[in-house]
């Protein structure tokens, strides 16, 4: 059958988006080297097999025995630039993913949105502890954990998943739920999308056997002598008071930890999903209220570090809580149940979330949007204050939010997609988040 150069054209353009993040990917990946954490990863099988060193590491340090056995394997017999390939892979797969489940009409600038958005995640959370090991811990959780919620989709479509998607998608699980964050997000969506299939008499095999291997994988995570060993260990190295703390203390340790880095240093991410609820309210709405409430949530948003340069001298108090807020160990030393200080940024936080609830209301009113919405961004925050439950919630730095950011991209994408369905201009937030992007993208990555 011959084609015609009008499907020619439309094949170039829709793929267009693809062949530009490849580059920009793989051009991303020249630099990469062995570092941190990586020596130790490719060093690890020099004196023992893959399966002595796997059983050491699950009684001494880690239960995620098929990430780092991914890792170690890969390191010591094919070598960095087979990883780097693999990871290339990865990083093609999210976006993939993230097309599939936000833009079924493959709209060409939802598509460039969601391509171009991915570089809006902070190289952090990539290569904070070294390439090889960050990525594979949380990059690639984060992409299989997403394509895991494909089945989730078809299930409330009413869509048949076949046997070889099945397959594909069980190996993605087995990945993904290898990350204790991604293993409780997951958790959670399957639970409760199962019970949901229990009250409506609906039957779907996948999600009975996904939410059963996903629940077998809490109760191994829960007892893996080494989680215990390393726990003890990072309290001694990284946190000696963390036992002191009850458990609303360490929620509000787990806050500081992610407000440090999203709004006193101040992200591109968070940048972008704040001007966008804030650009959405405006053109969805023409309430006064509505529209002042979208600007205190953006101006409350904003990098508090470039905002502390503005404070005078004379607002010495809360100049030195910013500087409190930017230093791991200045938290750690003066946070106490008696700080009023600490304890006013944590309600002036949950007014800008409380402010950021109100707009994405604003935009989507009483409709199942809103309810989506505000359950990718609950999801979002829970992957992070899940580590409330560990030491090392500062230790551990900026790579543990990339659940988080990526919860913000997938709103931002879900509401242009709203606004552009729905005949909206997007071309101001189109070009500014793509500009902005490019920008984080040569910020952020070793090029």
């Amino acid at each position: 059958m011959k084609v015609t150069k009008h499907e020619i054209k439309n094949i170039i353009i829709n793929n267009l988006p693809v062949v530009v993040y490849v580059i920009l990917i793989a051009f991303m990946h020249i630099n990469m080297q062995i570092i941190y954490d990586d020596i130790h990863f490719s060093n690890a099988l020099n004196e023992c097999g893959i399966m002595e060193w796997l059983f050491k590491r699950y009684n001494r340090w880690s239960s995620r025995f098929i990430i780092e056995g991914i890792m170690v394997t890969v390191l010591k017999y094919f070598g960095m630039n087979v990883w780097k390939v693999l990871n290339i892979a990865v990083f093609l797969i999210l976006p993939f993913v993230v097309n599939k489940l936000l833009n079924s009409k493959n709209d060409i600038k939802i598509k460039w949105i969601i391509y171009i958005s991915i570089f809006l995640i902070p190289a952090t959370c990539c290569g904070e502890t070294g390439w090889v090991a960050t990525s594979t811990n949380y990059l690639w959780p984060l992409t299989f954990g997403l394509m895991l919620c494909i089945p989730i989709k078809n299930n409330f479509e009413g869509k048949i998943i076949r046997k070889k998607e099945s397959i594909i998608y069980l190996l993605g699980l087995i990945i993904a739920i290898n990350q204790e964050q991604v293993a409780g997000v997951l958790a959670i969506i399957y639970f409760f999308t199962l019970c949901y299939n229990i009250i409506k008499k609906k039957k779907n095999n996948f999600i009975i056997i996904a939410t059963i291997i996903i629940l077998i994988n809490i109760i191994f995570i829960s007892i893996c002598p080494g989680n215990s060993a390393r726990k003890i260990s990072e309290i001694k190295n990284w946190f000696p008071t963390y036992e002191t703390f009850n458990i609303i203390e360490k929620i509000e340790l787990a806050v500081f930890s992610t407000i440090k880095y999203i709004t006193v240093q101040g992200r591109f991410v968070f940048l972008v999903f704040s001007g966008i609820i804030l650009y959405a309210v405006f053109i969805t709405n023409k309430s006064k209220i509505f529209r002042a409430i979208a600007i205190l949530q953006f101006i409350g948003c904003l990098p508090l570090n470039v905002i502390n340069g503005l404070i005078p001298q004379q607002f010495n108090i809360l100049k030195e809580t910013i500087y409190i807020l930017n230093i791991d160990s200045a938290i750690i030393n003066t946070f106490s149940s008696s700080n009023l200080q600490l304890h006013m940024v944590i309600l002036y936080y949950i007014l800008m979330l409380v402010c950021i609830v109100i707009s994405i209301y604003a935009i989507f009113k009483n409709t199942k949007d809103t309810k989506i919405i505000l359950s990718i961004l609950a999801i979002g925050i829970v992957s992070k204050l899940v580590m409330a439950m560990s030491p090392t919630m500062f230790a551990s730095a900026e790579r543990v939010t990339i659940f988080l950011y990526m919860a913000f991209i997938i709103i931002t994408i879900y509401i242009l997609n709203y606004l552009k369905e729905n005949n909206k201009k997007i071309n101001i937030a189109y070009y500014s988040l793509a500009v902005i992007a490019m920008i984080s993208y040569m910020s952020n990555f070793p090029l």
